[in-house]
């Protein structure tokens, strides 16, 4: 228990005090690696895996010779890898992977016991030298596949019944859908006990479909947004099959990217859906608020557990929902476990006092509360929330830890008041997106303040896009940074003396008692 809060230098003595401290250090000094290339100095000299060609002799005298059970002893404690390849990484051999294997005694996987895997790929030879550390006891693996589509699909296709106690697997990747939906298929086919699945934003194909319906104890599929192709894939038929509801297991994670007549026959009853707390909805061909009215209208009558909503709005050029109102979205007020709201895409036109306090007094339990910080490129002219509404936000929404707003450019009016009677209790974060700064950039030290005084510990200040943001971001919001620094400087100044006069407040109570 002690030697798992210390570090590994730390660790590392520990190993060398006794027999039996020996193999508790150990346990800890080796359950988590970032690298594998600690094990394979333990056979040979590292550039000897990279360039096998060139020492290809001299590496199989040294595997021939090697001490294996001490490699073993070592290997059996490793539970978890995570290696990201940089293009400083060496490069390993795949030849060399197989003359380890060949040499190994003690079975087909050089990490016996290895139950979390996450591998970030650049190098194109590294793919097959990673499957020989994948074995039957894994239960988690991540791949982000920055490689050809054709390395890429080798690896897929060699995973399929290698692991087959897998539970998680995660593929974030830019290649199109089209070049490895048939391989990442079969390797889900092959996987019983799989529970959540990961998969790039338009890797919702028919046959992947198909195949997660099969997995009995499949729970949760998720979108992957940090890697997306080059390609325009929003255009893609179809997203999901016409008739999903005789696939669809029950799930409690759904992201699923879908048309609007798909999302209709979706949530047409709660069979499939009763079971579902986590919704993320991306919908880049909706073109009416309307049509959104509805489907959360569906979703709210036929998601019984549902607990927290993300709607991704950014549609194709020329189509779509440039601006959503309260309105739009008043279907969900009936949903009371409501505790996570994220929607992105079009300009949030503000809502007045009393809306948010009807928000507010509809969702008691949210936490995280995001409203289109960040309006797509097509919105060209969004509309903001007066910063002075703040307040209300605080007032109606007491468990906020999370708050993201596209505010305007309106004057704060701000009088030195660190204690005002509504503030956030338990913001940790705002997120204020792509928007400008209130005042216009001639109040930075007021904006500062003012946020200060909302809010009982200092929040974190969060500028930028989200990770689904369509395009890239014009220079002249980019320029509006420096002057967030600002503001942000403003705001620790202020939050250090409304915390040191509340303690001297605190203190004074004490001293005088009741």
């Amino acid at each position: 228990m002690i030697l798992s809060m210390v570090d590994k230098p730390t660790q590392a003595v520990a190993a060398r005090v006794c027999r039996r401290w020996n193999e508790v250090a150990l346990s800890q000094l080796w359950k988590s690696m970032d690298s594998v290339f600690p094990l394979l100095k333990l056979l040979a000299p590292v550039e000897y895996f990279c360039g096998f060609k060139a020492h290809k002799d001299d590496l199989l005298k040294l595997l021939a010779t090697a001490d294996w059970n001490r490699f073993h002893h070592y290997a059996t404690h490793v539970l978890k890898l995570k290696y990201v390849e940089t293009a400083q990484t060496p490069k390993l051999d795949p030849e060399a992977a197989a003359a380890m294997l060949y040499r190994h005694p003690f079975g087909s996987s050089l990490l016996p016991n290895l139950q979390e895997l996450a591998w970030t790929f650049l190098h194109e030879d590294s793919v097959m030298f990673a499957l020989a550390f994948m074995g039957p006891e894994l239960d988690m693996l991540e791949l982000e596949l920055g490689v050809s589509r054709t390395a890429a699909s080798h690896l897929v296709q060699s995973l399929a019944y290698r692991t087959p106690n897998l539970k998680v697997l995660g593929i974030a990747t830019s290649i199109r859908a089209m070049h490895l939906s048939e391989v990442v298929s079969n390797l889900v086919s092959s996987l019983p006990n799989l529970e959540r699945l990961h998969i790039p934003v338009y890797y919702q194909t028919p046959q992947l479909v198909r195949a997660a319906a099969t997995r009995p104890k499949l729970k949760h599929i998720m979108l992957d947004w940090a890697q997306r192709s080059a390609y325009d894939e929003s255009s893609m038929e179809p997203y999901f099959p016409a008739s999903p509801t005789k696939f669809l297991p029950k799930l409690r994670t759904f992201n699923v990217t879908a048309h609007v007549d798909t999302c209709f026959q979706l949530f047409r009853t709660s069979e499939h859906t009763s079971e579902i707390e986590y919704l993320l909805l991306n919908l880049p061909t909706i073109a009416s608020p309307v049509d959104l009215k509805n489907i959360m209208a569906r979703v709210v009558m036929t998601c019984e557990q549902l607990e927290q909503l993300t709607l991704m709005l950014y549609t194709q050029s020329g189509m779509g929902i440039n601006y959503l109102s309260i309105e739009d979205l008043e279907p969900l007020f009936a949903c009371r476990r409501l505790e996570h709201l994220e929607i992105a895409g079009p300009s949030f036109v503000p809502p007045s006092a009393a809306q948010i306090q009807e928000m507010g007094s509809s969702w008691p339990c949210m936490s995280t509360l995001k409203l289109c910080q960040s309006p797509g490129p097509k919105v060209k002219s969004p509309v903001g929330l007066s910063i002075t509404m703040l307040p209300i936000f605080a007032k109606s929404f007491p468990e906020l830890t999370y708050l993201a707003l596209y505010l305007n450019e309106d004057l704060v009016q701000f009088e030195g008041e660190l204690f005002p009677e509504h503030q956030f209790l338990k913001l940790k974060a705002y997120d204020l997106g792509l928007c400008p700064i209130p005042g216009g950039g001639h109040q930075n030290q007021d904006v500062g303040h003012f946020l200060a005084s909302l809010c009982t510990n200092l929040p974190a200040l969060n500028l930028g896009c989200d990770t689904a943001y369509p395009g890239t971001i014009a220079e002249s919001v980019l320029r509006r940074e420096p002057e967030w620094w600002q503001v942000e400087d403003a705001m620790e100044l202020a939050m250090k003396i409304k915390v040191k006069f509340r303690k001297r407040l605190e203190r004074m109570a004490q001293t005088n008692g009741p």
